[in-house]
């Protein structure tokens, strides 16, 4: 099951490698082969000949490690050798760390993936044979123990690269004497190209599927979610590595010219001139992005700061706004182009009450003729202003519909109960709690399950749509730790 589990991961693309990549990679590598081969033959002079074998080791133990991937694609799933532990098949596989004894030595095999991984009697045979091939092309005792000093050096460092991969050894805080002068090692070992630990790979979105219409639309996760990364792609600030995203029947990486000025985008962290006014601020990317026409232009930037709530206040300097009237100077400037789509991405962070309400307010004004994406992770901003809901999560899309209906998939799930403070101490540990209070009559306790729990008198109470977010991603939680299970 696992090798099955592990190839779909592969062909998923959620590993580094899969059968498309190891095709460009073994073309290229045997192209860098038959090169190297023929400069072999080529130079005589032992400046070179040293280079020269240098880079033909490097591809010797990347060639090795494309042939054990294509090994590990290409093979049947290998029965397991039980004398050891039913994971011994594992050792044969080229994924992160060795398998010892039948004892796994991660709890994951798949979070670390090395970039050159091979055993360490093939590593020695490599080294043996590059210090032969030396010593017989430049007959020069003095070279061949430099080479093999460089090698053990290598060597050396490529195993405290694996060290620090693994987690034995903190590069910032080395232990013992010397601190500084380790430090300074393990900062050249985390530099080199082939040596360092490999860096983790994170795929940020898994197969998001989504048709957005006019009107306001909300795309809720936690941090981390991937929220951020869908916004940049529809904005066109990242590109897309799988999939395509259209806009009226038309894919934006072909015609972005078209959809120039079309999108208009507030990103959570912007720059202000803060020494501007409201009205120079906007001149000056008026100025800046084309709109020379100076009776249009003011007619456009009194308009829009109008419609913003900023006119009375556009002679005023912009670093003695507060941090909702400097979102409304961001709103102002994405709306110099008049977008037909306006993507902002966490614009309530930060803001108090108040001026959350008003620039909720603001969004839904402007999301009566266009289409907005309002990205955020806190639910009340969705619930008081969106009617089309998308929720994130570890870069899934767990979620589409109403906010009515999400509400709705926590029906039953939601219980309260009262508690004494010895009750609750022993239940707080075996609860999914959503919130708990203080009361006279006790502790008051809201907390998910699935069915009554044996035991606790508690009664089902009607959700909020926050208890149906978290119901959500406990919910896909409990279901991708089940798979990675079996």
């Amino acid at each position: 099951k696992n090798h099955r589990r592990i190839r779909k991961m592969v062909e998923a693309m959620q590993l580094p490698w899969n059968t498309e990549s190891l095709k460009e990679s073994t073309i290229w590598m045997s192209a860098i082969g038959l090169l190297l081969g023929y400069l072999h033959f080529f130079f005589s002079n032992g400046f070179w000949i040293c280079v020269l074998s240098l880079l033909t080791l490097a591809w010797v133990a990347a060639a090795r490690e494309i042939w054990y991937r294509w090994r590990f694609v290409l093979s049947k799933p290998p029965r397991a050798q039980s004398r050891n532990g039913r994971w011994r098949w594992l050792k044969k596989l080229p994924l992160g760390r060795r398998f010892r004894g039948g004892s796994v030595e991660t709890s994951n095999p798949i979070e670390s993936v090395s970039p050159l991984y091979f055993p360490r009697r093939g590593t020695l045979l490599i080294g043996l044979l590059f210090i032969l091939y030396l010593h017989l092309r430049m007959h020069s005792l003095v070279l061949t123990i430099s080479a093999l000093l460089v090698i053990l050096l290598v060597a050396r460092l490529y195993h405290l690269g694996r060290k620090i991969e693994r987690g034995d050894i903190d590069p910032e805080l080395p232990p013992g004497r010397l601190r500084k002068i380790k430090r300074m090692i393990y900062t050249v070992v985390r530099a080199l190209p082939v040596i360092r630990p490999p860096r983790k790979q994170v795929t940020a979105l898994h197969g998001v599927d989504l048709k957005i219409g006019k009107g306001m639309f909300g795309l809720l996760g936690p941090n981390g979610a991937g929220k951020t990364t869908l916004m940049r792609i529809l904005v066109g600030v990242l590109n897309e590595d799988r999939g395509s995203l259209k806009i009226n029947g038309h894919k934006l990486s072909e015609h972005r010219e078209i959809f120039h000025g079309a999108i208009g985008y507030l990103p959570q962290n912007f720059g202000l001139y803060e020494n501007m006014t409201p009205l120079e601020y906007l001149n000056y990317h008026a100025l800046t992005n084309g709109i020379y026409e100076p009776e249009g232009r003011h007619e456009l930037i009194a308009g829009i700061l109008k419609n913003v709530g900023l006119w009375d206040r556009r002679d005023t300097k912009i670093k003695t706004f507060s941090g909702g009237m400097k979102q409304r100077v961001g709103i102002a400037q994405t709306l110099l182009h008049l977008p037909q789509i306006i993507v902002v991405d966490e614009p309530t962070a930060g803001l108090d009450p108040r001026e959350r309400i008003r620039f909720r307010n603001l969004l839904s004004q402007l999301a009566k003729d266009r289409i907005v994406v309002f990205s955020t992770h806190i639910v009340e901003d969705i619930s008081s202003t969106c009617h089309d809901v998308a929720v994130l999560n570890e870069g899934r899309l767990i979620y589409r519909g109403s906010p009515e209906k999400m509400q709705e998939s926590a029906v039953g799930k939601v219980f309260e109960a009262t508690l004494s403070e010895e009750d609750f101490s022993n239940w707080q540990n075996r609860l999914q709690i959503l919130q708990h209070s203080e009361s006279k009559a006790g502790v008051r306790v809201r907390f998910l399950s699935e069915q009554p729990i044996s035991g606790l008198h508690a009664r089902i109470v009607e959700p909020t749509l926050e208890d149906a977010y978290v119901y959500l991603l406990e919910k896909q939680d409990s279901e991708f730790g089940r798979k990675n299970l079996e």
